[in-house]
């Protein structure tokens, strides 16, 4: 249904946690989970990281903040059809989560409405991604196993 590498944009995203509000998110696939649910992240423009790393892009590590990520820079193409984030954006390894399919698109049916596909993730990008996320210390066990 959807394949690894999809980045999706929704209007009003609900998230995992029912008290958090609906909001309007970007969401990779990072990993297909036989078509049940997706292991995914939320791209986030928030930079959390040290001043010295503001302008770091790729793959960041950093075990004694707690922080892995993988950081995009602003309209630098990520997708075969050329998307682009509109600004700096972060997959946070400790955001990764586990969505169900069934349950995604029961609360958003609309493709267009509800949630756009923007594209597919170029497949050095999703291999760097993942690759990233599989060995930052931010990602829970169980997450890494299921991206080896």
């Amino acid at each position: 249904m959807l394949k690894e590498g999809t980045i999706l944009h929704f209007n009003l995203f609900q998230f995992n946690n029912p008290n958090a509000s609906p909001k309007s998110k970007y969401f990779v696939v990072v990993k297909n989970i036989n078509n049940v649910t997706v292991l995914a992240s939320l791209p986030s423009s928030q930079k959390h990281l040290p001043f010295d790393l503001q302008s770091t892009f790729g793959c960041i590590e950093l075990p004694d903040s707690g922080i892995g990520c993988y950081a995009f820079k602003a309209h630098e193409p990520v997708a075969t059809n050329g998307f682009t984030f509109p600004l700096d954006s972060y997959l946070y390894g400790q955001h990764i989560d586990e969505y169900d399919l069934d349950n995604i698109f029961e609360i958003h049916p609309f493709e267009g409405i509800d949630y756009q596909i923007k594209g597919e993730m170029l497949e050095e990008k999703l291999h760097d991604v993942i690759n990233c996320l599989k060995n930052s210390t931010a990602v829970k066990r169980r997450f890494k196993r299921l991206l080896s």
